[in-house]
């Protein structure tokens, strides 16, 4: 029974951060859920969901907004580097591809690198690599 209201606790604090436009649109939300499925439970669980994962993201995109590297930093201090550094430093890569020469290529897709700061990010980051380590870093600049 703590439990329960341990959790009604937490939900009420969540919701009271939540900003007008979003509680506009969790109350749509829970509205048609309950043309659907007639099932409160159900309606207030999947709201509560919503609202963590909307809060979640924005949190996400202003994390990565300030995690963006200078591309020329980047390339500098990665070159040469292992595999296992550059996955800790980067994380997973979108893709990645082998060649029959023995090369690796990791693709970001997801914003990485920008010029200075008041540029835009790079739309693609490819890193080469050569025996497991860096040989080359590839960028493909955005549109701006």
């Amino acid at each position: 029974m703590k439990l329960f209201y341990t959790i009604c606790l937490v939900f009420f604090c969540c919701s009271l951060f939540l900003s007008k436009d979003q509680q506009t649109q969790t109350q749509s939300l829970f509205k048609s859920c309950m043309e659907t499925f007639l099932d409160e439970v159900k309606c207030k669980e999947l709201v509560e969901k919503a609202n963590i994962k909307s809060t979640n993201e924005s949190l996400n995109i202003s994390e990565d907004s300030k995690k963006l590297f200078d591309r020329n930093e980047l390339k500098n201090s990665l070159m040469m580097k292992s595999k296992p550094y550059v996955l800790s430093l980067l994380g997973e890569p979108d893709k990645i591809q082998k060649d029959g020469a023995g090369k690796e290529y990791f693709h970001y897709y997801r914003p990485i690198t920008r010029l200075n700061e008041s540029s835009s990010p790079d739309k693609k980051i490819t890193i080469i690599f050569v025996r497991g380590l860096v040989s080359r870093i590839l960028h493909t600049p955005s549109e701006d």
